[in-house]
Formats: C-alpha cells, structure tokens, sequence
C-alpha cells in the first residue's frame, strides 16, 4: 500500500497535464519488468510468493518512473494555510468513495440474502453484461474529465464547453451500445451464454436502461470536485446509501432479482437528478442546453431501433439454427443505420471522434476545447 500510495501525485500531476501517454508508458515498462520477476520466482519454486514480489516490484517500477516523467520531489514541510481545507476536502471525497463502494454493492448483498445464490447468479451476470461498455467507456472519460476540469475549474466557459464536448461523445457512444444490447439480448446471450443463462435477459434488457443513465450520471463528479462541491457530493452519496438499499430490499420483496433492477432504473435518476441541478448550476449551463445536445444521439438510436425492429420482424420465422445470422444481421443493420444518422445530424461530434482518435493512437497531443 505504500508503494502504491507514492505514486499517486506524481500520476496525478500527470493527468492534469493529460500525459496520459507517459503514465501508459510507465505502465507498459512496470509490467516488462514485473512479468520476468514473477515468472522466474514461480520457476525456482517460490509459490505465491512470487505473486507477492510482483506486487511490490510493479508499483515500486510505476513510481519511480512517474516521478522522473513529472519532475516533481516532494518537500519536508507538513502543514500550511490551505491544510484544514486540503482536510477537509480529502476526506468528504473519501466519504463520497466509501457510500459509493457500499450502495453499489448493495444490490447483491440484498438480493443473495432474500432470494439465494442461483437467483444472484442469474442477476450478477445480467449486471455485468450491461455495464461492461459503459464501465469502459467511464474508465477513458474518467481519465480525461477529471484532469480538463481541474485544468478549467477557474473558467466557467471553458468548463461548459469541455462538458458538452464530453456529453456528446459519451451519448453518441453509450446510447446505442445500451439499446442494442436491450434489443438483442435474447439471442446474444443465447449465442455467448447458452440457453441456461435465458433468465438474464429480461434482467439484462431492464438494466440497459440503468447503463445508458448511468453512462451520463459518471459526467457530474469531476465537475462537482473541479468546483470544490465535495461536500455535497458526499450528502449525495450518503443519501443514496440510505435510499438504495431500502429500494432493492422493496423491489426483492415485490418481484424477486427483476425488482432490483427496477429500483435502479426507478428510484436511481430521481436522486441523480440533484446531482446533475447542483453539476450545472456550478458551471452555469441550463438544462434546455444540456438537452440540445442529448437529442441527437437520442434520434439516431431511434433510428436505429427501427432498423432493427424491421430486421428482426423479418427474421422472426428464422429457425434455431440460423441465430447467429439473425443477429449478425441485426447487428449490421443497426450499425448502418446508426452511422448513417451520425453522418446526417452528428454535427461537431465527428470531428470530435476523429480528434480523439487520433489523440489516443497517434499523436498523444492534448486535445483542445472547442467553445
């Protein structure tokens, strides 16, 4: 944990430079050097012990490297003016974290003891399946938003226009990937999953819709911390922490593990929605703003929606055996139609795919802030 622990400023001076290069860098080499450490441990007949030497070599090998990219000792001196602030900062962020890890979980934990380990099963893997492009998607945005808005926090401007950026290229990418997979769960996972995993899917067909709320929902945090919300970030958590598990207890009661992921998609957004007011009254964007920019993405999904409909209707007389055709078909429909809806009504937001691609690829230049 100390090892771990040293590298954390050097990494997030980093990231607020958008360096992100540099740390995948140090990434890169710290596994190079871990993998033969553990390899020849294991050889020689260490046994875990060689999983413990990786543990201690690869984040000793991250930080050393972070520091020399970032240029940066610290100093001796504990304490000054701003600490009580820097304090009290931390610790409602690490309160925000704590309400975070236990209402996420809670779900499982409230549903394993009311209705058993099968029924979790089926749930924990409907869960997984749903949030996993989203998590993805959250994992790159995270590591761009934090940093361009601790970048911007002193420009409300800029912070609006890097906000909506972000907005857009996470709409126009999570939107469809939640509601295709809501309209092809059946024979996705009767494809990857088997028959045995066909309870899931109404699970999983609900939950998308958790995923594609969830997709926005992971935007306002930066933006409350660039702004020293903290504390309120904190009262939010602790009231989902309250709010979330009587919900999920309820909906196990009244409809089993599909109560549950209803209470996700119908409680959730109602104590989101305080989040997202108190995120854009503190970079002074209107609602009708944010929804100039969501409606788009929202038309081409429609769009799309419809291609695949057609397609399965169709296809509904399709044996068996011609699943997989089915739903490569479908597939392919509704990614032509979706790209043909971008091309007509994308507007900034192809160039803006372009940029990032580019800038995650090739050239690892900071992106810039269109206004």
């Amino acid at each position: 944990m100390p090892l771990v622990a040293l590298r954390v400023v050097p990494e997030s001076l980093l990231r607020k430079r958008l360096e992100l290069h540099k740390i995948c860098a140090a990434d890169v080499v710290s596994a190079l050097m871990t993998i033969p450490v553990v390899i020849s441990m294991a050889w020689m007949g260490f046994g875990v012990w060689a999983l413990v030497a990786g543990g201690l070599v690869a984040p000793l090998v991250q930080s050393t490297i972070n520091f020399s990219f970032v240029r940066w000792k610290p100093g001796l001196r504990v304490g000054s003016r701003r600490f009580r602030d820097v304090l009290h900062y931390s610790l409602a962020t690490l309160g925000s974290r704590i309400c975070w890890a236990l209402y996420e979980q809670a779900d499982a934990f409230v549903l394993g003891k009311g209705s058993g380990d099968a029924v979790l099963g089926f749930y924990s893997m409907a869960k997984q399946l749903t949030l996993f492009p989203v998590e993805k998607i959250s994992g790159v945005v995270n590591q761009l938003m934090g940093p361009v808005m601790a970048e911007l926090q002193a420009d409300k401007e800029g912070m609006r226009a890097a906000f909506l950026r972000v907005v857009r290229l996470v709409a126009w990418t999570a939107f469809p990937l939640c509601v295709g997979l809501m309209l092809m769960a059946q024979d996705l996972v009767q494809v990857t999953l088997t028959e045995k995993w066909m309870t899931a899917v109404p699970m999983i067909q609900v939950l998308c819709l958790y995923a594609m709320i969830r997709s926005l929902a992971v935007l306002f945090p930066p933006v409350l911390m660039a702004r020293y919300r903290a504390k309120f970030l904190f009262s939010y958590n602790v009231v989902l922490l309250g709010v979330m598990p009587a919900a999920f207890w309820a909906g196990s009661v009244w409809w089993g593990a599909m109560g549950v992921a209803v209470a996700w998609v119908a409680v959730y957004p109602i104590v989101l929605a305080s989040m997202a007011r108190e995120a854009l009254q503190a970079i002074s964007l209107s609602p009708k703003t944010l929804w100039r920019h969501l409606w788009p993405p929202m038309a081409a999904t429609s769009v799309m929606v419809a291609t695949v409909l057609i397609v399965y209707r169709g296809a509904s007389s399709w044996r068996d055996g011609l699943v997989v055709s089915r739903l490569a078909l479908a597939a392919l429909a509704g990614t032509a139609a979706y790209g043909t809806a971008l091309l007509g009504c994308g507007g900034p937001v192809r160039g803006e795919i372009q940029e990032l691609a580019g800038w995650m690829f090739r050239s690892g230049r900071p992106l810039t802030v269109a206004k």
